[in-house]
């Protein structure tokens, strides 16, 4: 049955979820824009860090001063695992070459 609220208060709740939407638009605009800031922010503090190292200063007396590195400028490597044990290997067969029976 199409009644005039029926068709009303679907009205009503599909503009509640497009108010919804509109503020989650909004907020990714926002955030967009912030990201941006930070970037260049980023870009700009590099470009100073690299300029106070080239006029003279150490990365230690900056450091010192609570002026850390830009963060991204210099790739680090991942540290590596360490290599698995070959204890358990060893215990098992250095009885007769045979692994686990030591009596063989």
């Amino acid at each position: 049955m199409n009644t005039p609220s029926t068709e009303h208060q679907l009205e009503r709740m599909l503009e509640e979820r497009m108010s919804l939407a509109r503020a989650v638009l909004t907020a990714s605009t926002s955030l967009a824009a912030a990201k941006e800031q930070l970037a260049n922010a980023q870009r700009t503090y590099a470009d100073a860090h690299k300029a106070a190292i080239n006029g003279g200063w150490t990365t230690a007396e900056l450091r010192k001063a609570g002026l850390h590195s830009p963060t991204g400028t210099a790739p680090r490597r991942p540290r590596r695992r360490a290599a698995p044990s070959n204890d358990e290997h060893t215990e098992d067969t250095r009885h007769n070459g045979v692994a686990g029976n030591p009596n063989s």
